[in-house]
């Protein structure tokens, strides 16, 4: 007679290799970030396929003009993204410091599809960037200059009357909220890079 094998063993099993590759994720994204400082911004960036169409009305912002063209492949989006984002934090390290040295900025950006859950066969629709404030900047001065950089290089922008970490796209047919900034601490840093799932990590952008 062979041994019966309650219901939830396989599924424990499945649930603590998640964890652990989670937490293996967790400590390699916190080993890359560094632990200067305890200090990060999360910047949440949806530009849908819609937005893009209005890129000849963004004047100068040529980063987004020749790196991200409206795509349904996932591939082509993500490796249009990974150009762009690499370029903008180059760029965000002397933006608005005219001669004083420039800020060494650590990132790295996780893309997700809509919804809960992970889809490989989908093309993501946003990016969640997390970015350490640099320790020679306060946070609020850091998190200005990089909306800044961002409705500079990336997509136009306003203040929204609802909170210092939120900006707003300024026309209102071009889609709603593209850029959304709040601080976060080492505690939670990492947490949110997976929430799709463990396997979300081919989605993870360690430049």
């Amino acid at each position: 007679m062979s041994k019966k094998v309650e219901p939830s063993t396989k599924s424990t099993f499945a649930e603590g290799e998640a964890e652990r590759i989670q937490e293996g994720w967790r400590e390699l994204v916190l080993e890359y970030l560094g632990a200067a400082s305890n200090e990060w911004l999360f910047a949440t960036v949806n530009i849908s396929n819609r937005q893009l169409h209005f890129r000849d009305q963004i004047g100068s912002r040529t980063l987004l003009e020749s790196k991200t063209p409206p795509t349904t492949s996932p591939l082509v989006w993500m490796a249009g993204w990974n150009s762009t984002w690499k370029t903008f934090f180059k760029k965000l390290e002397r933006f608005e410091l005219g001669r004083s040295k420039p800020f060494a900025i650590r990132w790295c950006c996780v893309y997700e599809n809509d919804g809960k859950r992970l889809d490989p066969k989908v093309c993501p629709t946003h990016s969640h960037l997390l970015i350490q404030v640099p320790t020679a900047e306060s946070r609020d001065r850091f998190a200005r200059r990089f909306c800044s950089a961002f409705n500079h290089h990336i997509y136009p922008l306003k203040i929204s009357d609802e909170s210092l970490w939120r900006w707003d796209v300024e026309r209102s047919n071009a889609g709603a909220q593209v850029l959304n900034v709040k601080p976060v601490t080492s505690t939670t840093v990492v947490n949110y890079l997976l929430k799709q799932g463990s396997k979300s990590q081919d989605r993870i952008l360690l430049p």
